[in-house]
């Protein structure tokens, strides 16, 4: 795992925290408090396939999709404002330039008089879900097709038996 220095001016504490964050089966990273970031998970750094130094500071949101940057930006900079968790769903770049649906969630470290230390970030695959959910959209949308398609041939069998009644008694005469 990279870090951009040691954390909390304890050398000691930052081996640790990198085993910590190397051994969490996730993306993980942290930032300063004003959401710079300054450490990335290895499992980060390999999905995003920037090195530390490229994704230091701000330079993480090379890996965010350009439509949704604006937006999770919005909300990471309310968060950062009120210090309060917070969450989005957005693309994130993988290694390959393939973008993925991502959550991206946050938490603030706070001190003891409630100013913020650090973030701590995650960011969980949603794409497989995604793609789930719109595969039962899409079914969803073919039964209703489908229901509404039997109803009009239901009401299209009674008027020609109605029709057809109709006309035979005319017929008949009776």
């Amino acid at each position: 795992m990279a870090t951009a220095g040691h954390v909390y001016g304890h050398p000691e504490k930052a081996e640790d925290i990198r085993l910590v964050g190397d051994t969490i089966p996730g993306l993980v990273w942290s930032t300063r408090p004003d959401g710079s970031a300054e450490f990335f998970n290895q499992r980060w750094l390999e999905y995003t396939g920037l090195s530390a130094e490229q994704a230091r500071d701000w330079g993480w949101k090379v890996a965010i999709h350009p439509d949704d940057l604006p937006r999770m930006l919005e909300i990471f900079h309310e968060a950062l404002s009120l210090a309060r968790s917070f969450e989005v769903e957005g693309r994130f770049r993988r290694s390959d330039g393939e973008f993925r649906w991502f959550l991206f969630r946050g938490s603030p470290l706070l001190d003891g008089s409630g100013k913020v230390v650090r973030w701590y970030r995650t960011n969980t695959d949603l794409e497989d879900r995604k793609r789930a959910e719109d595969a039962l959209r899409m079914s969803e949308q073919s039964f209703r097709l489908i229901v509404d398609g039997i109803a009009g041939l239901v009401a299209s069998a009674i008027n020609q038996t109605i029709k057809y009644y109709c006309d035979h008694v005319t017929v008949n005469g009776q």
